[in-house]
Order: structure tokens, then sequence, then C-alpha cells
């Protein structure tokens, strides 16, 4: 009987720490995906804590050490979120626009420029028109909006134009989708049969 009870509570104290184990693990795991999502939203800072965090716990976790090395080598860099950019416009909202047959060129540029103005210069987005100076000109905008965000502005007016918005890590691309490279090939002639 003794050695039943004996039995019973080693049975229950390796339990308890097989539990105590895997719980740690499982909060280790959580963290290192915490610190990974972090890591591909851009947000080098927060991730590189949460991959110390798990390092603490466990300096043998190597996908943690090579995250934080990346990390610490992103931060050295100067590296941010790519998301900043149309996350940091989309917070902006313009009163008023009233655009009638505005040039594609000129929206930009007011867009731009009142960006600036309501920001105090802390917001300068840096807008890029990769189609032709005609197309600048000759591809209008016409609409009146009020408390816009600069973001939902920037897809009407590639909607308007049939231009691409594509936000990069420092810049607004605007490409007319004419000026989008074709991945497909274009048909070509058949060549004359000389056996007709």
């Amino acid at each position: 009987m003794k050695i039943k009870y004996h039995f019973a509570i080693l049975f229950s104290a390796l339990a308890m720490f097989a539990s105590g184990i895997s719980h740690a693990q499982q909060s280790l795991v959580a963290v290192h995906r915490e610190g990974i999502a972090l890591y591909n939203a851009g947000n080098y800072q927060e991730a590189l804590i949460k991959f110390q965090q798990v390092l603490r716990a466990k300096p043998s976790y190597i996908h943690a050490r090579v995250y934080s090395s990346k990390c610490q080598q992103a931060i050295k860099n100067g590296l941010g979120s790519k998301k900043n950019v149309s996350d940091s416009l989309s917070k902006v909202l313009i009163p008023a626009v009233d655009f009638q047959e505005v040039p594609l060129g000129d929206a930009l540029t007011y867009i731009s420029q009142r960006t600036q103005e309501l920001t105090a210069g802390k917001i300068i987005p840096n807008i890029i028109f990769s189609g032709s100076a005609e197309q600048r000109s000759s591809l209008t905008v016409t609409m009146k909006l009020n408390q816009v965000p600069v973001t939902t502005l920037l897809k009407y007016v590639g909607s308007q134009t049939r231009c691409k918005i594509q936000y990069d890590e420092h810049a607004i691309m605007v490409t007319p989708f004419d000026n989008v490279p074709q991945t497909m090939a274009t048909p070509q002639p058949a060549a004359p049969n000389p056996f007709q």
C-alpha cells in the first residue's frame, strides 16, 4: 500500500514537471511566433525584444538567434516597416477636394503638398509618376470629396486615370496600366508554309 502511495506521488510529480516543461515550451514558441510576425511586418525593434526574451529562456534556440541577428542588422541599416507609408497617409484627412478635369500631375502635386501642410511637414509624400509627360497632363481627375484619407484619395485618382498605386518603403509609385510590363508573350504571326 505504501509503495503504491509513493508511486502515485512520484507519478504526479513527474506529470506536473512534464506539463510545466511543455507549458514553458509552448510559451516560448508563442513568443517566437509573435517575433516572426513582427519581423515580417517590419517592426524590427519590437521583434528583437521578443527574440531576446526567447534567448534569455533558451540561449541555444538557433532560430531565435538567427532572427535576433537579422533584426539587429535591419535596425543598423535603418530599415522600418514598409506599411508605415500607407499607414501614416491613411490617418491624414484632407478636409475638402474639388477636382474638375484636373491633370493627373497637378492632382498628385496637390496631394503631396496638402499632406505636407496638414501634417506641419511631418509627412512629405514622395509620389513618383512613371508615365510619360503627355500622360501626366492628358489624364484628368474629376471628384468632389470631404474628409477623405490620403490613401483613399490616391486610390480614387488611380481608378479614374487607370493607374496602379503602389506603396514602396520610401515612395508612392503611380504607374499607368499601359506602362505596366505584360507577363504574357505577345502572339507572333505564323510563319508561311513553304509547301503550300
